[in-house]
C-alpha cells in the first residue's frame, strides 16, 4: 500500500534511474552533489537538503534548482520538491538522532523500502540490501515453520 504519492523528476534516457526495490542505506540533512558525466553534463550543487541514498550514488533528494516535477530531468537520482523531500526524510528510516545531520541503516534497522518502477519494468526485483533483508526474513520464516 502506498504511503505517499507525489510528482518526481527521474533520470533521463541518457542517465536513467535504476529500477528495483531498494532500502535507504544512509541519509543526510544536507550534502553536496557533483558528477563528471562528460564535459557537457558535469554538475556541482552545494547544500542539497533531505538526501536519502538508496543505491550507490543514487538518492531521493530535494531539487531546489528546478520545478519540472513529472518530467525526466535528473542525472539518475529522484528529484523531489523541497516540501516532499522533507516529508519523506523525516518519515523514513533510518532515523536521524536529534542534533545529528545523518543516519546510517544497519542489519537490525535496514532502512525504509523504496520501490522504483517504470513502464519498461513495472514489477522490479529486490536489489542490494533490500534483497539481503528479504532473503533473511524468508529464511527466518521457514525456520519458524519447520523447527527441527
Amino acid at each position: 500500500m502506498p504511503i505517499y504519492a507525489t510528482l518526481i523528476s527521474s533520470g533521463t534516457r541518457k542517465n536513467p534511474t535504476p529500477t528495483g526495490i531498494y532500502r535507504i542505506w544512509i541519509k543526510f540533512s544536507e550534502t553536496s552533489m557533483s558528477g563528471r558525466m562528460g564535459e557537457s553534463d558535469a554538475y556541482s550543487v552545494a547544500t542539497v537538503p533531505w538526501t536519502q541514498f538508496f543505491y550507490d550514488d543514487f538518492a531521493l533528494h530535494t531539487a531546489y534548482w528546478h520545478d519540472y516535477f513529472g518530467q525526466q530531468r535528473s542525472h539518475g537520482c529522484i528529484n523531489l520538491s523541497p516540501r516532499d523531500a522533507r516529508f519523506l526524510y523525516f518519515w523514513s528510516d533510518p532515523q536521524v538522532p536529534p542534533g545529528w545531520s545523518m543516519g546510517n541503516a544497519s542489519d537490525a534497522t535496514p532502512g525504509s523500502m523504496v520501490r522504483i518502477r517504470s513502464a519498461q519494468d513495472p514489477q522490479p526485483a529486490f536489489q542490494g540490501r533490500a534483497l539481503r533483508v528479504y532473503e533473511a526474513r524468508l529464511a527466518q520464516e521457514l525456520a519458524q515453520e519447520n523447527p527441527h
